[in-house]
């Protein structure tokens, strides 16, 4: 465990990253380039995440390429577009990270005076994953290959018929336009969902059976492919299930959760032999200090209550839509087919005080 301050030499100390990388890499890095990325990173096993600019005025000045993108999804990346994004951060299987100055390319990384830190602290690791997580959130959705495409064609467009003397002026920026005002977002504070809206309980089913019935009390499961990255560390997780008569979402607890590790949080034959759904909702994140009410379902807190009282301020994504003038607003849309949503501020206090 460390902090190492580097200010040369930043191409070995990404390469020594790389090198020892199994499972997961995650960028944040306004400029790419495709012989750096392809020299740093050549393993379709490990997932990859990037946040970076989709400004065709970049890729038709030359400081990032389209061709670097195209690389990495070929690896089955995942990649996402910020508006003036200017951060760079680096995280490397969760565990290690690179706060710096130096974007993704040979300038930056061999010839450019750079300056930041590589870190192996678990402390600085954790705030790193959360920023990521939440920059991820809000930053819409991943890039198709179909999109690249059509940027590549419009930016070969533009310079074969104005040349580089036009300075790019009418190429588009199809980031995601994030706002530069604080937006008051309790990102640690989770609704988890249980049930489907084809198979909701009765609201005077006991929650205790709920609780064995899901096992809630240790593991919150998530659906195949819907790997739960934005939980963070010590993360407050609300208990919710689906209910009928008339339909609506109840929270009957609450617990910790803690970040889902790969493998480790990924269900078991013996798992799915007790739990025969988690065959289907085989990745979890495991939950510590649990509370969960006494009684029926129908006594807890229904969530509607919480959507009414604080409408587009209820979850994070409407908060963000509004502030932002795009997107949907109401909170009840934002919830068709999602295994958890993300609460802001004060609807997360409303719901401690209830």
């Amino acid at each position: 465990m460390g902090i190492v301050l580097i200010d040369s030499n930043w191409n070995l100390e990404f390469h020594k990253l790389a090198s020892k990388t199994n499972r997961t890499i995650s960028f944040i890095t306004p400029f790419i380039k495709e012989t750096t990325t392809q020299a740093l990173i050549s393993d379709r096993k490990i997932h990859i995440r990037l946040i970076t600019r989709f400004n065709e005025k970049d890729f038709y000045n030359g400081v990032s390429d389209i061709s670097a993108l195209k690389y990495l999804l070929e690896l089955g990346a995942e990649i996402r577009g910020v508006q003036d994004l200017h951060s760079k951060l680096y995280i490397f299987d969760r565990k290690n990270v690179i706060i710096t100055s130096a974007n993704l390319t040979e300038k930056a990384l061999r010839t450019n005076h750079e300056v930041g830190i590589v870190a192996s602290s678990n402390q600085i690791a954790s705030a790193s994953l959360e920023h990521f997580e939440n920059l991820w959130e809000r930053c819409g959705q991943n890039l198709k290959l179909s999109s690249l495409l059509q940027w590549k064609k419009t930016v070969d467009n533009y310079t074969k018929n104005k040349g580089k003397s036009n300075l790019g002026k009418g190429l588009k920026d199809h980031g995601k336009r994030i706002p530069n005002s604080i937006i008051p977002v309790e990102s640690t504070s989770i609704v988890k969902f249980f049930g489907k809206s084809n198979d909701r309980s009765n609201r005077d089913d006991l929650i205790l059976d709920e609780v064995i019935r899901s096992g809630c009390h240790w593991a919150a499961t998530y659906p195949q492919g819907k790997i739960p990255r934005n939980v963070s560390k010590n993360a407050r997780i609300y208990f919710a299930r689906l209910v009928k008569s008339p339909n609506d979402i109840i929270i009957f607890g609450r617990a910790i959760g803690h970040p889902h590790k790969p493998d480790r949080d990924d269900s078991t034959p013996q798992e799915i032999k007790k739990r025969p759904f988690k065959d289907h909702y085989c990745h979890y994140i495991r939950i510590t200090q649990p509370e969960i009410l006494s009684g029926n379902l129908g006594d807890g807190v229904p969530l509607s209550d919480l959507m009414k009282k604080f409408e587009y301020n209820s979850f994070a994504s409407t908060l963000r839509n509004q502030l932002s003038g795009k997107g949907n607003t109401n909170p009840t849309l934002s919830l068709g087919q999602k295994a958890s949503i993300m609460l802001t501020m004060d609807s997360s206090k409303w719901l401690i005080g209830n």
